[in-house]
C-alpha cells in the first residue's frame, strides 16, 4: 500500500464529502488489496448515496415534493445564467393563497398535507400550458417558497399577456373545489399573484423575486383573487407598505397607539353608560391613522398578537383609572381571533388584571360573531375561562355570519352588537325591521343583553328602541372620543347634542 494509492483515497474521500463524484472507487483504486478495495468501494458508494438524498431533502419541500424556496432559487439561478449572462430572459409569478390559515386551521395535519399536494398538482396543469407556448424551451420550475406561498419560474421570452393568462389560469384551478378524499374544503381557495419579467423588471434573481412579490401583495390589497403585474408604482406602493409595517413594529414602544372611545347609551335606566376602546396610531408625519390602514398590515405581518396584548394591558390600565376618578365604567376591548388562540392568553388576561388593578366586572371583551362560530374547543374554553374571571363576552358584527342560535346557547356571551348594515336601511326596510325584531326578542329570551351598531339618526334611535335594544351606540349617539370627552360624556350620557333628561351620568 504505497503513499500514492493513500493520497488517491484521502482525494476520492474529501471530494466525496464536497458533494464532487469524480471518482468510482472499483475502476479508480487499481491497487492491493482487493478486499479493502472493495470495501472502500461499497462505503464510498454508500456514502454519495446518502449525501445526494440529504442535498435532495434540504432542497424539496416535504408536504409536496416541490422544490422549496432554497432549491428554487438554485435551480431558477442556473436557468438564468444559461439563458445568457448579458440579456437574461425569463419570468416568476409569486402565488400567495387567501386566507389559507383560516382554511387550514379548520383541517387536521393529514387533511392539511392533501391540500397542499393537491394545490401542487394544480399548478403543475397551469404549468403544462407554458410548455405549449415553448415547446422546445426548459419545463417550468415549481416550488413551494413558504406555508401559503409558492413560485412559478418560466424561461424564456413570454409577453406580459402571456404571463397575466399563465397567473390566471393558475387562480382559476386553485378556485375549483378539492376534494379531500371524500371530504370538500371547507371553504373556496383563492389566490393573489404577482408577476415579473426578466430582463424588463428586473436582471438579477434576488430584485426579480422581490418585484413579483410586491405585485402580489399589492394583489391581495386590492382584495385578492387576482393578478398583479409588476409596475414602477406598485413598486412605490410596496416599498411604502414595507416603511409603514417597520414603523408600526415600535408604534406601542414609541407610545404612538392610542385609544378613541365611542359610547354606548343605555335606552334604560337599569343599563350602566359604557364605551368601546377603539384603537388609533398616532403617526409622527401621517397623522391619526385609522385601524384598517394598519391592523390588516400587521395582521398579514405576523404581529397582529403584539397590537392585541397593547389594547388588553392598556384597555385595562384605563378602566383602572377611570375606577380611582370614581368613574366605574364599562370598558369594551377588541379581541382578535389570534391573541385567542395564544397558548398564554388567558395567563396574560389574569396578569394583565394583577398588574393594572383593573376590575373585571368593568371590562368586555368583544369578538365578532364569524370567531365565535368557529369549531374550536379551546377557542370556547379559553373564553369561558375569561368570563369566569368577571369578564364580560360580547359578539361584535352580529348578524352578518352564521347566526347559529342553537350554537349561542353552548358559548359564553352576555351581549350580542348588532351590525351596522341591518341598522343603516331599518327605518325604510321592512324585512330589515323583522329582521333586527326577531334577533331582540330571541337574545332577550336567552338574557343577552342588545347593543345596536351604527346608529346615526334619531328616528332610527327611536326605532331600535322601541323593539327593545338595551343600548345604542353610534354618530347619532356620540363619535368616537378621545379620553377627556369620553369621561364628560360619562358624565352626562345623550345623544349628539341631546342630554338625557334626569341623568347625571
Amino acid at each position: 500500500m504505497d503513499e500514492t494509492w493513500l493520497d488517491r483515497v484521502c482525494e476520492m474521500i474529501e471530494a466525496t464529502a464536497l458533494g464532487e463524484w469524480a471518482f468510482n472507487p472499483e475502476t479508480d483504486l487499481d491497487a492491493e488489496p482487493e478486499k479493502l478495495r472493495l470495501a472502500l468501494a461499497k462505503l464510498m458508494r454508500r456514502v454519495s448515496t446518502l449525501l445526494r438524498a440529504s442535498e435532495r431533502a434540504a432542497l424539496t419541500d416535504p408536504a409536496t415534493a416541490l422544490d422549496n424556496s432554497v432549491g428554487f432559487r438554485r435551480l431558477v439561478e442556473a436557468a438564468i445564467h444559461e439563458s445568457g449572462a448579458t440579456s437574461p430572459v425569463g419570468a416568476i409569478i409569486y402565488l400567495g393563497l387567501d386566507s389559507f390559515r383560516k382554511i387550514n386551521d379548520r383541517l387536521d395535519l393529514w387533511e392539511s398535507d392533501r391540500l397542499l399536494q393537491a394545490i401542487a398538482g394544480r399548478l403543475r396543469l397551469a404549468a403544462d400550458w407554458c410548455r405549449e407556448l415553448r415547446p422546445t424551451g426548459p419545463a417550468p420550475i415549481i416550488a413551494r417558497l413558504a406555508g401559503d406561498e409558492f413560485g412559478i419560474f418560466c424561461s424564456g421570452a413570454l409577453t406580459a399577456d402571456d404571463l397575466e393568462e399563465l397567473a390566471t389560469r393558475c387562480l382559476r384551478l386553485l378556485a375549483e373545489p378539492f376534494d379531500l378524499d371524500g371530504g370538500t374544503l371547507p371553504a373556496t381557495l383563492t389566490a393573489s399573484a404577482g408577476a415579473a419579467r426578466m430582463p424588463h423588471d428586473a436582471r438579477i434573481y434576488e430584485r426579480l423575486m422581490a418585484k413579483a412579490g410586491m405585485a402580489m401583495h399589492q394583489a391581495k390589497a386590492r382584495g385578492g383573487n387576482q393578478v398583479c403585474l409588476c409596475d414602477p408604482q406598485i413598486i412605490e406602493r410596496a416599498q411604502d407598505c414595507a416603511r409603514l409595517e417597520a414603523e408600526l413594529r415600535l408604534a406601542a414602544d414609541r407610545g404612538e397607539l392610542e385609544f378613541a372611545f365611542q359610547p354606548k347609551l343605555p335606552t334604560r335606566p337599569d343599563v350602566r353608560p359604557s364605551v368601546e376602546a377603539l384603537v388609533r396610531w398616532r403617526h409622527p408625519q401621517r397623522g391619526m391613522l385609522l385601524p384598517g390602514s394598519f391592523l390588516p398590515l400587521a395582521e398579514e405581518a405576523g404581529f397582529l398578537v403584539q397590537i392585541g396584548r397593547w389594547t388588553l394591558l392598556e384597555g385595562m390600565r384605563v378602566a383602572a383609572d377611570w375606577a380611582r376618578q370614581d368613574m366605574p365604567c364599562l370598558l369594551s376591548l377588541n379581541i382578535t381571533v389570534q391573541d385567542i388562540r395564544q397558548p398564554d392568553f388567558v395567563d396574560f388576561v389574569r396578569a394583565s388584571l394583577a398588574q393594572t388593578g383593573a376590575s373585571a366586572e368593568l371590562l368586555e371583551f368583544e369578538v365578532t360573531e364569524s370567531m365565535l362560530m368557529e369549531d374550536s374547543p379551546i377557542f370556547v374554553e379559553r373564553l369561558l375561562e375569561v368570563r369566569s374571571l368577571g369578564i364580560r363576552i360580547a359578539i361584535d358584527d352580529f348578524g352578518t355570519g352564521y347566526s347559529n342560535w342553537a350554537r349561542m346557547l353552548l358559548l359564553p356571551i352576555d351581549c350580542i352588537k348588532i351590525d351596522r348594515s341591518l341598522v343603516t336601511d331599518l327605518a325604510t326596510r321592512k324585512d330589515y325591521q323583522t329582521v333586527v325584531r326577531t334577533f331582540v326578542s330571541l337574545a332577550d329570551g336567552l338574557g343577552f343583553e342588545v347593543v345596536a351598531e351604527g346608529v346615526e339618526t334619531a328616528a332610527q334611535a327611536e326605532m331600535l328602541k322601541e323593539m327593545g335594544c338595551d343600548a345604542l351606540q353610534g354618530y347619532a349617539i356620540a363619535r368616537p372620543l378621545n379620553e377627556a370627552d369620553a369621561l364628560a360624556w360619562l358624565r352626562c350620557p345623550h345623544m349628539a347634542g341631546l342630554p338625557v333628561a334626569g341623568s347625571d351620568r
